[in-house]
């Protein structure tokens, strides 16, 4: 872990690599209560917290996800590409792989004006089976 924030041109502190083990250990994002709640008794304050998300997703390694609720969630960006599925009824959010180069292609091919495409995100909402 420390290699991989030490290349990103980040120092390897404590908090830190802390961080980094909470979202490396997620099986989906996370909020930014749940990763302080995650944290336990490592006594990180809110402020650092927030400022190493941000440093993490300046340098590539975190990604910013929204699901529309007004909060930010977080996850390594450092993982394969995917989108997500999230239930509107309880919240749950599951990883969703569909193939980026074929949607990115029929976005250009729809497109007059652009000739590239650097990133995009998608989300999907519907209801899981459990609020079914």
């Amino acid at each position: 872990m420390k290699e991989v924030l030490q290349r990103r041109g980040l120092r390897a502190t404590r908090h830190r690599l802390r961080i980094y083990e909470v979202l490396h250990a997620a099986s989906r994002p996370l909020s930014i209560v749940s990763i302080i709640e995650r944290l336990g008794t490592a006594r990180i304050d809110h402020v650092t917290v927030y400022r190493t998300l941000e440093a993490f997703e300046r340098a590539g390694m975190a990604a910013r996800v929204e699901f529309g609720k007004g909060r930010a969630f977080f996850e390594l960006a450092l993982r394969d590409h995917h989108h997500h599925l999230v239930c509107d009824s309880c919240g749950d959010v599951e990883d969703v792989h569909v193939p980026h180069r074929t949607l990115e292609q029929q976005a250009l091919r729809g497109s007059r004006r652009f000739s590239s495409i650097s990133s995009h995100t998608m989300e999907f909402f519907g209801t899981c089976a459990k609020c079914a």
